[in-house]
């Protein structure tokens, strides 16, 4: 388990959390650039949001984090809408995608995930065969 991700939860007010996030997110570039310092020395790493979003993702499966969505959601209920404007709104909107992501794959069930938390975004549910299925589409007739 990765436990930066379980700290979240630990936590118990905005600030708080959106500190893990912060702390998360300087890891990740951090480990990223010296991964690519050893493959490529003297080369400078440019890091995109798309680059970093696999890697949050298998962050995240491998943390064994409960209710990583209703800590998301947590988040950004308190957060204000101008906080969410700027890097700190860049670090929730990048886990909740992750987080979906994981969830649209039907990757199997980790504890980041519950059934109260995929029923709350989009009306899916756990199967019994504890994978995650992906939210149901709405046909438009």
């Amino acid at each position: 388990p990765i436990p930066i991700v379980s700290l979240i939860k630990s936590e118990t007010n905005v600030s708080s959390k959106l500190r893990v996030l912060h702390l998360l997110h300087k890891r990740l570039v951090s480990c990223s650039e010296s991964a690519y310092d050893k493959i490529r020395p003297g080369k400078t790493l440019c890091l995109t949001a798309d680059d970093l979003m696999p890697i949050l993702c298998l962050i995240v499966v491998r943390s064994h984090s409960k209710n990583l969505f209703s800590q998301v959601e947590f988040i950004t209920h308190f957060l204000s809408e101008s906080a969410l404007l700027g890097h700190l709104g860049f670090l929730v909107t990048s886990l909740q995608i992750a987080l979906h992501y994981i969830l649209e794959l039907g990757a199997p069930q980790t504890d980041c995930m519950s059934e109260s938390d995929c029923t709350s975004i989009g009306g899916s549910s756990v199967n019994s065969n504890a994978t995650l299925s992906p939210p149901l589409a709405s046909s438009a007739a």
